[in-house]
């Protein structure tokens, strides 16, 4: 049976992750009756990924600044709606990929959200009866952390290409099995941390899928009948941004070190509790932005989080606002 060949190209999209910011800027010292800051803040697409709409609880309403990766909107990418809530996309291609921020402001404080914008390119020329480009691709650990495979259904089978952060694999990890599918550790080491992406291609299309990979160091040598490394490490806010809490189960009771971004703490960020497990700012300003990370520790191993602080540092309002 022959199909009549189409003369089109379609782009389609294919991953759109959504990244969440920890918190903004909040002006609380007049906040009158039944007025508050932006909260809840979240982007939609009410219409499928050619509209972007950012949504927030605020009372007054609030208004919407969009930007990409910090910088202004690329030519064509048009923010609409009676405060700018809305972008709309001109098309569906891979120039406007990137990183979208939303960000939310009424008098008495901001709120941000971010989405990833990944648009990926179908090739539909001549798409024959039964055959149709990569669709349902996913990463999985069919054997445990040794082993990822990536699956996808496409017709005629696809080739698999594997990369790190968008570079060359590590020495030591190699691709297998007959069209690269499977990608194989030497060992469960920190050395092979990162994103790893899988890129999936036949001669209708390609997709792509990625898995971030965290191996920390894990001592079970000696381990004694109820003893054993940290686990279920997360940070917690218990009293709002001025507060990060890192908790984590281990036995013996672990200790636990931060930094930002790999560095030591800026001025004026204090560790606090017998171990600690708090950290406190000083103030809720931008100066202390950045990636947080916490460091568990105890004689059997050692396991981290981490959390993206964004503070955004609003104009006060005005007499007549309040």
């Amino acid at each position: 049976m022959y199909v009549r060949r189409l003369t089109s190209i379609v782009y389609f999209p294919f991953i759109l992750n959504i990244v969440l910011c920890e918190e903004g800027k909040v002006q609380v010292d007049n906040i009158s009756n039944g007025h508050y800051p932006p909260k809840n803040v979240r982007i939609t697409l009410p219409d499928g990924p050619s509209v972007y709409q950012c949504v927030a609880d605020a009372m007054p309403a609030p208004t919407f600044k969009w930007s990409r990766e910090g910088l202004d909107l690329p030519s064509g990418v048009t923010p609409e709606g009676e405060r700018g809530e809305r972008l709309r996309f001109p098309d569906l291609t891979s120039d406007f990929n990137g990183q979208y921020s939303c960000e939310v402001t009424n008098p008495y404080g901001t709120r941000s959200q971010f989405i990833y914008r990944h648009i990926g390119k179908l090739q539909v020329d001549n798409i024959s009866d039964g055959h149709y480009p990569p669709k349902n691709v996913r990463i999985t650990l069919p054997d445990g952390p040794n082993v990822y495979q990536c699956v996808a259904d496409a017709m005629p089978a696809p080739t698999f290409k594997w990369s790190r952060e968008g570079l060359d694999l590590p020495s030591g990890v190699t691709p297998e099995g007959e069209r690269g599918e499977r990608l194989r550790f030497p060992d469960l080491s920190s050395d092979f941390n990162g994103q790893y992406s899988c890129e999936v291609t036949n001669p209708y299309g390609t997709r792509s899928q990625f898995i971030h990979r965290h191996v920390g160091k894990l001592q079970v040598d000696n381990i004694s009948d109820g003893h054993y490394p940290p686990k279920n490490v997360r940070i917690t806010l218990p009293d709002g941004p001025s507060v990060y809490h890192c908790v984590a189960d281990a036995m013996p009771a672990p200790t636990f070190k931060w930094s930002r971004e790999g560095l030591d703490l800026p001025s004026g960020v204090t560790p606090e509790g017998e171990r600690g497990e708090r950290l406190r700012f000083p103030d809720l300003t931008s100066d202390f932005n950045g990636q947080y990370s916490c460091e568990v520790t105890n004689p059997y191993g050692t396991r981290s989080q981490f959390i993206h602080r964004y503070v955004v540092d609003p104009a006060a309002p005005s007499k007549d606002e309040l």
